[in-house]
């Protein structure tokens, strides 16, 4: 069986837990992945290890990924008027939504980030979807690394 092309995924494996450093062989690595291809609904794997241990593995989408597909959206509507909507369905508490051509959006939070009308209680939601904040990594304890400034990264 050849390998997958991995070239346009927009996501990668997020690990999560104890007893990767073992369990987790480049070849495992490769064939998670692919289960995660040929499952497109299965939001999460526990892995549990022959030690006892335990972690979990999910997609990770890059910050922005959603700003893509509203793009994609809107693009559909304005070349093809005779569609005149798209359902997302419900996915766990999420409701189901329906970008239309005057709204071509994934979800109500996209919009609202986007249009920046955040409205009170949705701060976790759009927080999560917010730029991380620039700079040089900080090391344990919230400490920039020696000779790091808090200017780096800016400019």
């Amino acid at each position: 069986m050849s390998e997958p092309d991995n070239s346009g995924r927009p996501w990668q494996l997020l690990f999560a837990g104890f007893g990767m450093r073992d369990a987790l062989t480049p070849a495992v690595t490769r064939d998670l992945t692919r289960i995660f291809d040929l499952c497109p609904e299965l939001p999460i794997l526990t892995i549990r290890t022959a030690g006892g241990e335990g972690f979990t593995v999910s997609r990770d989408f890059p910050s922005g990924y959603f700003l893509e597909v509203d793009a994609i959206l809107a693009r559909i509507f304005r070349e093809n008027p005779a569609i005149a909507g798209i359902t997302f369905p419900a996915q766990g508490e999420r409701p189901a939504h329906t970008a239309t051509a005057a709204e071509p959006f994934q979800s109500p939070g996209t919009k609202e980030i986007i249009t920046g009308s955040r409205k009170p209680g949705n701060e976790r939601a759009c927080k999560r979807l917010d730029p991380p904040p620039r700079g040089p990594p900080l090391r344990r304890g919230g400490r920039r690394a020696e000779g790091a400034s808090d200017q780096a990264g800016k400019r």
